[in-house]
């Protein structure tokens, strides 16, 4: 689950500069793409792919654009650290987040 960000929430992240896009990872699921990424919760992505990450639309139009099994750079902040990760895009599961 991600959660758009709110300008003002430069006091509750740090390393977040006023006006700076991104999106707040609220939830990672146990086996997805985004867990074996190494994404944890409270990150924030601000790009995938080597594109800006504004917002959760942003986002997901990304990774629909994005092939399936492929590999592709993630840009995050975590505890006002920039860090780029890797994470591959997979087909979303039937029982995915149950």
């Amino acid at each position: 689950m991600v959660l758009d960000l709110e300008t003002d929430a430069v006091d509750v992240l740090p390393g977040r500069e006023a006006g700076q896009a991104g999106v707040l990872v609220g939830k990672v699921y146990a086996k997805s793409p985004a867990s074996k990424a190494g994404l944890k919760v409270d990150d924030v992505i601000t790009t995938l792919a080597g594109r800006p990450v504004q917002d959760t639309q942003t986002l997901h139009s990304v990774v629909l654009s994005l092939p399936l099994n492929k590999a592709v750079p993630v840009v995050i902040l975590r505890n006002g650290k920039s860090m780029a990760l890797t994470i591959t895009i997979e087909e979303v599961p039937s029982d995915y987040g149950k």
